[in-house]
């Protein structure tokens, strides 16, 4: 193992498909370049929770699926998605599986980036729909 790099108990952490996403937002703040993408991994998401378990490994799984169904063989692009989640993020263990589907995709609530000139805007593109 590489210094500076977790290790975990768990081998499938390492296991599952990375996702991997275009984001013109990093290519335009000079993070990346323009052929570069973001490459997610399951620990990524491990990261963010601060443990594993199956609203966790569920959000990833179910995030690598959609993409996967709503782009096929292309790229997806980071932020160009809107996530709707039918429940409240208090309801079961939407508020944790909501935030590794932002981390991944870039759709934020309320609180996301606002976007500069009107372009790269992720704020209120995942919503709750606490009616259903």
């Amino acid at each position: 193992m590489a210094e500076g790099q977790s290790k975990w108990l768990q081998d499938f952490f390492d296991k599952a498909e990375p996702i991997k996403l275009k984001d013109p937002l990093a290519v335009t703040l000079g993070a990346m370049s323009e052929d570069e993408v973001f490459v997610f991994k399951y620990p990524d998401a491990v990261k963010l929770a601060g443990h594993s378990c199956p609203a966790v490994a569920g959000a990833y799984m179910i995030t690598l699926k959609a993409l996967k169904a709503l782009y096929g063989n292309e790229i997806p692009v980071r932020g160009e998605l809107k996530v709707a989640v039918l429940g409240g993020p208090l309801d079961m263990a939407y508020g944790p599986i909501s935030q590794v589907i932002s981390f991944i995709t870039g759709a934020a609530p309320i609180t996301g980036f606002g976007g500069l000139g009107g372009r790269f805007v992720r704020r209120n593109k995942l919503v709750f729909d606490e009616e259903h």
